[in-house]
């Protein structure tokens, strides 16, 4: 869907009734276990009833897949640019380290800054006595 949606991007998607998406919209829709978002180039009839043609924009042919009710997830509203690269990074084993590191480092930073802070006190303390 390059060049409006990119690998990486999340879309946000609202269901939307079959007759309400019309040619030039982009749905995702389902196609197996995958969901696919694409624009839709013509909405069309047979003996079956009403179906969509799509295309990704980035592709020369049209799929053939003809989506019906059943296939239709919904309209895509937003388009958040990154953001799942963001998170597939965070689950990633290198991402989970760097977490764990950053964590590690603010418990630590936390209990050695509390100590620092009653050793100011006591020596503070000890300073009015004499």
């Amino acid at each position: 869907m390059e060049p409006s949606i990119s690998p990486g991007d999340v879309v946000v998607i609202k269901q939307s009734p079959f007759n309400q998406i019309k040619e030039n919209d982009v749905i995702t829709y389902r196609n197996g276990a995958d969901f696919v978002t694409h624009r839709v180039t013509e909405v069309a009839k047979d003996e079956s009833g009403s179906y969509f043609k799509t295309k990704g924009d980035a592709n020369n042919t049209e799929d053939e897949t003809k989506i019906r009710t059943e296939h239709l997830t919904g309209k895509v509203e937003w388009v958040l640019p990154k953001v799942g690269s963001i998170a597939e990074f965070l689950i990633s084993p290198f991402g989970l380290s760097v977490m764990f590191f950053i964590v590690l480092v603010i418990i630590f930073s936390d209990k050695l800054f509390k100590r620092r802070n009653k050793k100011i006190n006591i020596n503070e303390f000890e300073g009015e006595k004499s």
